[in-house]
């Protein structure tokens, strides 16, 4: 790793079945000069083969685990040996999202570009396929290839400013960022905290996904359910997911339509719902472009038929209207869908919760 685990500041530990039995007790190096930690330790009722192990560097800066350990034990003498080659034991991983997130508030402060950076987190992790296993939130986006697609149309603007950060912020990958900026966008303007681990790699233009992952605006039920089940969601998790047009607005010059969801495209609360749900009747066609468009006319605002569809299909309104009538039960329910995308395909090679 980075960091000399010998330091007298930085200590590993084992977990063993939830259960921390000791510290290390013995190091060596191989004569490659890779470091190896050994663990001795006796758990007479417990049969080696049903352990579940995990590390722990631990410092006075904070405590990260280490994932991917390569657990090998002898079941005769009772040792486990963990090969920490590849490893990177990063004890500073707090302090630098920390500082990631100052400059993110700033950049908020500055610019109110929170729903334009939610959107980039969004277009981002919803590629992924859980059929095909690829796509995923790893910042391809980056490429030309991808930022070409018709969807991401305008999200170089996001990207920009996130590149910045990222300049100042070298340790945290690209597409840790992006999710990260999200995540904190939600939270100042008013939304739910979304819980985030970090890890995600930054993948290249070859294992890039293809183009059309991303839900149509125009499209009804049967086209959500599709796009969303390929990633895993179910209807709760479309319809939380969903609104997240509590904030932002679509665009002409990148979508084709003009106007925001809710009155007030900055604040992060449950009014796409109750817009949806209490007042249906004041919902009219548009003949904007001739897709779809649903519009209210006091005050000013949109729907798309891809939102009109969720009081009209009989599984979403349900679902709606709980959001509508209870903005506490949104906003738990939203954190967690919410995260649930940001970890779409690398839940298993995250760490573990940020402290932000």
């Amino acid at each position: 790793s980075g960091n000399d685990t010998k330091d007298a500041r930085t200590r590993v530990l084992l977990k063993i079945n939830d259960e921390f039995v000791c510290e290390n007790s013995h190091y060596s190096k191989d004569e490659w000069g890779l470091q190896t930690i050994v663990f001795k330790v006796t758990l007479s009722n417990v049969a080696p083969r049903e352990w579940v192990f995990q590390l722990y560097a631990v410092s006075d800066k904070g405590t990260v685990n280490l994932p991917h350990i390569n657990t090998n034990y002898l079941e005769k003498n009772l040792i486990s040996t963990f090969d920490l080659q590849g490893i990177a034991i990063n004890i500073d991983q707090n302090s630098a999202f920390r500082k990631a997130k100052e400059d993110v508030m700033n950049l908020l402060k500055d610019i109110p570009c929170g729903p334009i950076l939610i959107r980039l987190a969004w277009h981002d992790a919803g590629t992924w396929c859980k059929d095909t296993l690829n796509g995923g939130p790893h910042a391809t986006m980056k490429w030309n290839t991808v930022s070409g697609h018709a969807a991401n149309k305008g999200l170089e603007v996001a990207r920009n400013f996130l590149e910045a950060i990222h300049n100042k912020n070298p340790s945290i990958s690209l597409s840790d960022l992006w999710q990260f900026a999200a995540a904190i966008s939600i939270q100042k303007m008013g939304g739910p905290k979304i819980p985030f681990r970090a890890g995600r790699k930054d993948f290249t233009e070859a294992q890039s996904a293809p183009d059309g992952r991303l839900p149509l605006a125009h499209e009804g039920a049967d086209h959500l359910r599709t796009v969303f089940g390929r990633m895993g969601f179910n209807d709760q998790e479309i319809v939380a997911l969903s609104g997240g047009h509590t904030v932002g607005r679509c665009r002409k010059d990148r979508s084709g339509y003009e106007g925001a969801w809710t009155a007030n495209p900055l604040k992060f609360d449950n009014s796409y719902f109750t817009s949806l749900y209490f007042n249906e009747k004041d919902w009219k066609p548009s003949e904007q472009d001739g897709k779809g468009l649903y519009v209210a006319e006091n005050p000013n605002r949109i729907m798309l038929f891809s939102d009109f569809v969720l009081i009209k299909d009989e599984s979403f309104r349900a679902i709606v209207k709980r959001y509508a009538e209870s903005q506490e039960t949104f906003f738990k329910e939203f954190s967690s869908a919410f995260q649930k995308l940001q970890e779409l395909g690398v839940s298993s090679q995250l760490g573990p919760e940020i402290d932000y």
